[in-house]
């Protein structure tokens, strides 16, 4: 499935709030930056799988709720330790208010 996935209104959606989203092949957590940009990653914290919807959004960053390692919610980068480990990002688009995710399929799969 490499099509672009509806996930829900915009509106619905509060800034800095991290919102957990089962789609048809996999999970995405999202967060809404006050500027309306939408990111969306996988959920697990890519140290010791941590679930980052559990986790405490602060102004660009989402934090574990694990171990505490921080994580820019523009570069994916962690912050604490530094650019130790990444988040896996998915593609975001916006159209008439409905936010919609892109997850790839896994290489494996084909």
């Amino acid at each position: 499935m490499n099509s672009y996935q509806s996930v829900l209104p915009l509106a619905q959606l509060a800034v800095n709030k991290p919102f957990l989203a089962q789609m048809a092949n996999a999970r995405a957590l999202l967060v809404r930056q006050s500027d309306d940009r939408v990111v969306a990653f996988s959920p697990l914290c890519p140290h010791q799988l941590g679930n980052l919807a559990d986790g405490a959004c602060r102004a660009d960053e989402i934090e574990c709720p694990v171990h505490g390692y921080l994580f820019s919610l523009h570069t994916g980068a962690s912050v604490y330790p530094r650019g130790e480990y990444h988040l896996r990002f998915f593609d975001v688009k916006i159209e008439d208010g409905q936010v919609f995710v892109h997850i790839p399929r896994p290489k494996w799969m084909d």
